[in-house]
């Protein structure tokens, strides 16, 4: 593969294909599922210039500890070798500087 291609790959999950986007009651799986499935991706695909996304929606399940929970998914999936981790649903402006 050349610098000129790109491969990537996001994974989230989600309980349901009807609990995708931004909806109400949407529940995410155990965190320890998803970080297996990032770990086991990497694994395959190894070192290469595959680029592999780690989406979490942990923030809309709780308006109480959601960043908190997402920030902590992020992280564990960065720990799990993905390349990069989204957390979706933010709020305000000074949520995305929480994150870091």
């Amino acid at each position: 593969m050349t610098k000129e291609h790109i491969t990537y790959c996001t994974y989230f999950y989600l309980h349901g294909l009807a609990q995708l986007g931004h909806m109400h009651g949407k529940q995410v799986i155990p965190i320890e599922k998803h970080t297996a499935k990032i770990t086991s991706s990497r694994h395959v695909v190894g070192d290469s210039d595959f680029f592999l996304v780690a989406r979490t929606d942990a923030r809309a399940t709780s308006a109480k500890t959601g960043l908190a929970d997402a920030i902590v998914r992020a992280n564990l999936y960065m720990d799990a070798r993905a390349n990069a981790s989204f957390v979706e649903v933010l709020r305000d402006d000074d949520e995305p500087k929480q994150i870091g």
